[in-house]
């Protein structure tokens, strides 16, 4: 099978691109890649791509982790890029990394209440509106993931723990989030790959394990862990 991975060099891509790697055939996209035309809010550096290509499935998890407004719809922008694209070189499925962000605090209902939040509800609206019988979608809504390379909190604390050094902690530390380790984001791409959409057009999946933590009970954790 052949699988076009967008945000390849990005702490989650790199994981997903090593795991395809052994079963398909991948190519990766990222901006920070100066060997292939990464630009892909510009149509026709996307069309160039996907039909040099002819990928099976999109893995899209290139985003700006940003709540700059014009990133965001930047964000938005290359998403529709590559669905047209792929609608117009009979791509069979996309899968779309999309964020607990747009719960924002009212989950299970989406809400966003920041700029990413919002343009990833909207790129999910924007792929609803291209699935058909041909063409599948699964978008991930993905929690804090963490793991090696990773630049989340629980990273942050590890590797300062591991220096002796002070932990910094934003707002009150009761802030409650879902964590998830990349290895688990990388089996359920797999299994997107593999299973999504058996009966259906378009699936929604929520990856985390359903528990949350707190900033405080995180840092409990990781100091028993490092006595």
């Amino acid at each position: 099978m052949k699988i076009l991975v967008t945000g390849s060099e990005g702490f989650i891509g790199k994981h997903v691109v090593k795991a395809l790697k052994k079963n398909h055939k991948v190519l990766g996209v990222d901006r920070r890649n100066n060997n292939v035309m990464e630009n892909l809010t510009m149509s026709s550096i996307v069309d160039k791509i996907v039909s040099d290509l002819k990928p099976d499935v999109i893995v899209h998890l290139a985003s700006n982790v940003s709540n700059n407004i014009d990133e965001c719809f930047l964000d938005i922008k290359t998403t529709i890029n590559l669905l047209q694209a792929a609608k117009q070189n009979k791509v069979k499925k996309f899968i779309f990394s999309s964020s607990a962000a747009v719960y924002g605090n009212s989950y299970p209902e989406v809400h966003p209440i920041n700029p990413y939040g919002l343009s990833k509800m909207h790129c999910e609206q924007w792929i609803y509106q291209f699935v058909n019988k041909d063409f599948k979608a699964v978008i991930m809504r993905f929690g804090n993931v963490y793991g090696p390379n990773g630049k989340g909190v629980i990273n942050q604390f590890i590797e300062r723990l591991k220096l002796n050094q002070s932990l910094t902690i934003y707002g009150d530390g009761m802030q409650v989030r879902d964590y998830i380790y990349v290895d688990d984001i990388v089996n359920s791409i797999k299994a997107g790959i593999d299973f999504g959409c058996e009966n259906t057009s378009f699936d929604c999946w929520q990856l985390g394990t359903g528990n949350g933590n707190n900033i405080f009970k995180i840092l409990e954790i990781l100091s028993d862990l490092s006595i």
